[in-house]
Parts: C-alpha cells; structure tokens; sequence
C-alpha cells in the first residue's frame, strides 16, 4: 500500500470503530499509536432525577423547618403546632410535617452557627472598610 492508501485505509477503520464505540465508549489508536480511551456517560434516568429532587426538597425543608425550631421559643412553638392539630386535615398535615425530629435540633444549631459566623465576618470586613475610609 502506498502512503495515500494506507491514509485513506487508517480514515475508514478509525470511523468504523467510532461507530462501534458511540454506545458505551471504545478505545482505539490516534494517528501517532498512542490509545485513545473515549468513555460516554450514559444519561441520568428519570427516576434518578426525580430522586435527586425529592433529596434536595427533603433537605431544604429540614433546613428550614430546624432553624426556624431552633430560633423561635419552644413554648411558642409547641403553641403554635397544637393550634394546627386542632384544625382541619390540611392544618393536621402541616402539624405532622412541622413537628421536632430528631435532625431538628443538630441542623438548627449548626446553621445557627454557620450564620453567626457569617454575620461577625461581616460586621468586621464592615468596620474594616469604614476605618480604612476614615483615615
């Protein structure tokens, strides 16, 4: 074979294998002899994605369920979740997805935490900037 045959010969089998490959990726060699390794993922699955959403829903509401928990006064709060026991089943509802569990507490003090941190760090990066202003 000449050198244009053989470039021609290397073109079609190396598009032939990328057909082979486009499933589930292939390996395969350049044009230098070096492997290729070309690896496709796959797309997320429907219910994969419906999971991930339910999680992260989950998570927000637990987050926000417990620093509200930890920031309001306990007896306000336990008021407040025996009124919408007594109302109808909608209130009966939000009563039982409202109620302490045991992620409650840990999630609330932590992110209590986390946003005192944030509200110092702010504060002085403030002051900083006023004093470094006023000289």
């Amino acid at each position: 074979m000449t050198h244009g045959q053989m470039k021609e010969f290397r073109s079609r089998v190396d598009r032939i294998q990328g057909y082979h490959g486009l499933k589930k990726g292939f390996r395969r060699r350049d044009k230098f002899g070096n492997i290729v390794s070309i690896y496709k993922k796959g797309e997320p699955s429907r219910t994969g994605m419906i999971l991930r959403s339910l999680i992260i829903l989950f998570v927000g509401f637990t987050v926000m369920k417990s620093v509200v928990i930890y920031n309001v006064d306990a007896v306000t709060y336990s008021n407040f979740i025996t009124h919408l026991q007594g109302g109808d089943e909608r209130s009966q509802l939000v009563a039982s997805a409202l109620t302490p569990d045991r992620f409650s507490e840990p999630v609330g003090k932590f992110t209590s935490l986390a946003t005192e941190r944030v509200i110092d760090w702010k504060s002085q990066a403030e002051a900083l900037f006023e004093e470094k202003i006023a000289h």
